[in-house]
């Protein structure tokens, strides 16, 4: 067990992956700790773990990153444009630090560890599994936790704190298919114990942006072992399913309610929507947001009303970084954001015979960031957004010189 330790430790790549997973891990880890500044903390420190260890590979190895440059140039150029017309507010600086903090500094070490990738470099099992293993060393400590006494806005956030293990242990289930039934329940049974806090807070707290992200990671795994035709299939099926689900939604949740109550358990996610849809309010307070930012896309579509306007003005955040992105930096400013990132998920969607590696981790990153950036929570400080951005250029741009649109050598793996 010692020398296996040893050899784990002195294998690069595997201390490059745990620190990954610590850097996923971060938002968990920052409700457990409870210090000011935790996770830009984190950051730095995995940085500057990141570059010692692979310092070596870092000076010899090069890395193609054009449509990362383009965007920072565009982005840049916005930036400056806002700041010379003086389209600013007292929270446009705040906004330019968290994208600097959770943007290009969340980013560094997943450029890091791409940058020196080999046959055994990033591997999606590792950063899963040592997510899987440093929530498993914050589960005592959350054990007794009474989260009746957080309002409904913290439990919310921090039932995307607990995402990522939800999203790990989906995920683990497809890359490492367990063929022996036996060990598959044993399997599910550690899982059980280990996890029981983050199980019990799923069906008693979870917010509903969560549950959403979780069954939509699972179907994007699942469609990642699919044929293409097969893929188009399922999604007609779950289109026609979520049509049906909208009409009868009410009726649906009230008979599951009526199920549960037989059995004495309390689901939060149907009991809330089932009060919503009563009370004819789906959005929970959304819409209000929503024309409020429609209202100021209106008034300035081409160039925005100011990174920062919306929380300088409304004391809130549009509640959709779509409408966030338009409302703040104009329609240009919201494509060069947008292109990529729908891009990459056509291809996550459609393309076959794609990397697990890459593919996994974009679903990775788009579960924990882009449902609930459609739902609520503010782009600037959202860390996994930016890491997905920076995939979804990285990408791109392997895709496009793959297909022959962009000449010159190719520096990485097929995605």
């Amino acid at each position: 067990m010692k020398d296996k330790i040893i050899n784990i430790l002195q294998n690069k790549n595997n201390i490059n992956n745990f620190l990954l997973g610590i850097l996923f891990s971060s938002p968990m880890l920052s409700f457990v700790i409870d210090i000011n500044n935790i996770i830009p903390t984190i950051i730095v420190g995995v940085i500057l773990l990141l570059s010692i260890i692979n310092r070596k590979a870092l000076m010899k190895k090069e890395h193609e990153s054009v449509y990362i440059i383009v965007f920072l140039f565009l982005f840049i150029l916005t930036v400056f444009f806002q700041f010379i017309s003086g389209n600013q507010t007292q929270f446009f600086k705040e906004r330019i630090g968290f994208f600097i903090v959770f943007g290009i500094g969340a980013c560094i070490p997943l450029h890091i560890v791409i940058k020196v990738d080999d046959e055994e470099g990033l591997q999606i099992t590792k950063i899963l599994s040592s997510i899987i293993f440093i929530y498993a060393l914050i589960s005592p400590f959350i054990y007794n936790i009474n989260f009746w006494t957080y309002n409904a806005a913290e439990r919310m956030a921090i039932s995307y704190y607990m995402l990522p293990l939800y999203i790990s242990i989906i995920m683990m289930f497809f890359l490492e298919q367990e063929k022996h039934i036996k060990k598959f329940i044993i399997r599910c049974v550690i899982y059980v114990i280990v996890f029981f806090p983050y199980f019990e807070f799923l069906f008693l707290y979870l917010s509903r942006g969560a549950i959403l992200a979780v069954i939509i990671v699972w179907i994007l795994c699942f469609l990642q072992r699919k044929s293409l035709k097969q893929r188009i299939t399922i999604l007609l099926v779950l289109a026609i399913l979520i049509t049906f689900t909208s009409c009868f939604a009410l009726n649906i949740l009230k008979t599951t309610q009526n199920i549960l109550n037989k059995f004495n358990v309390s689901f939060s996610f149907v009991n809330k929507n089932i009060k919503l849809l009563e009370e004819g309010k789906v959005g929970d307070g959304r819409d209000v947001i929503y024309n409020n930012a429609i209202k100021d896309i209106i008034n300035q579509p081409i160039v925005g009303n100011g990174i920062g306007y919306f929380k300088a003005v409304y004391n809130t955040y549009p509640h959709n970084f779509i409408l966030q992105l338009w409302s703040e930096g104009g329609i240009f400013f919201l494509l060069i954001f947008l292109i990529p990132i729908i891009k990459i998920t056509f291809i996550m969607i459609f393309k076959e015979g794609q990397s697990d590696k890459y593919m996994f981790l974009l679903i990775f990153l788009f579960g924990a960031s882009i449902i609930r950036l459609l739902l609520s929570f503010e782009l600037w400080k959202d860390m996994f957004f930016w890491m997905y951005l920076y995939l979804a250029l990285l990408l791109s741009y392997k895709d496009d010189k793959k297909r022959g649109k962009i000449h010159g050598k190719h520096s990485y793996t097929n995605v």
